[in-house]
């Protein structure tokens, strides 16, 4: 499975995943740290360490000349963007699909509708909840524990001490904006929590 992996996530970089490689490895590590905890072991990290292995060496010839240009030619960009519950809603259940426009209640968000929307409708949303809250199924929890971290990412900047304000003071989400993303991983966190439970 390391290997597989692995391979997968040197496959994201050779398509120039600039965002879902560190989104993955953020999510990959974040279950890895919640299932170590929970069963009182270090293989989840040591699995963790073989899949970055794996990783780096199968993504080598494109991600050694990437770091190295990143080195010399850093990329820190602001991220002041924030959404609310209500913006969130209206992201996980609007049905607009149109690259121009976006709902009225979303309109002062930069970037366009492309960036904010991620329709599951309300009866993913209503999985999503399941998966995050459900009590039982002890399995869930890394999942669960990954996607709503990931999930308060999203919510950006909206004071000095959110996730998103201290995550992006660190390399490479230094180079990242539109936190939104983040939604994403989590909703495949989530709703993965929500098949493990049920």
């Amino acid at each position: 499975p390391a290997v597989l992996a692995g391979a997968v996530v040197a496959a994201m970089v050779y398509a120039c995943g600039i965002y879902p490689v560190p989104h993955t490895a953020l999510l990959l590590g974040l279950v890895a740290l919640v299932r170590a905890a929970q069963d009182r072991s270090s293989r989840p990290l040591g699995a963790l360490a073989l899949t970055g292995a794996f990783a780096g060496a199968f993504a080598a010839p494109k991600l050694l000349p990437v770091l190295d240009t990143m080195r010399r030619f850093p990329r820190h960009v602001d991220s002041t963007e924030t959404m609310t519950l209500a913006h969130a809603f209206e992201m996980l259940t609007g049905r607009v699909s149109d690259y121009q426009h976006q709902p009225e209640g979303l309109a002062r968000l930069a970037y366009g509708w492309r960036e904010w929307g991620t329709y599951v409708g309300v009866a993913g949303l209503v999985v999503l909840a399941l998966g995050a809250f459900a009590p039982g199924a002890r399995r869930a929890w890394p999942l669960r524990g990954a996607g709503l971290s990931l999930a308060s990412l999203a919510f950006g900047a909206f004071a000095p001490w959110a996730p998103w304000a201290l995550l992006h003071q660190v390399p490479p989400f230094r180079s990242q904006h539109v936190p939104s993303r983040f939604l994403e991983p989590a909703i495949l966190a989530l709703a993965l929590a929500f098949v493990a439970t049920a």
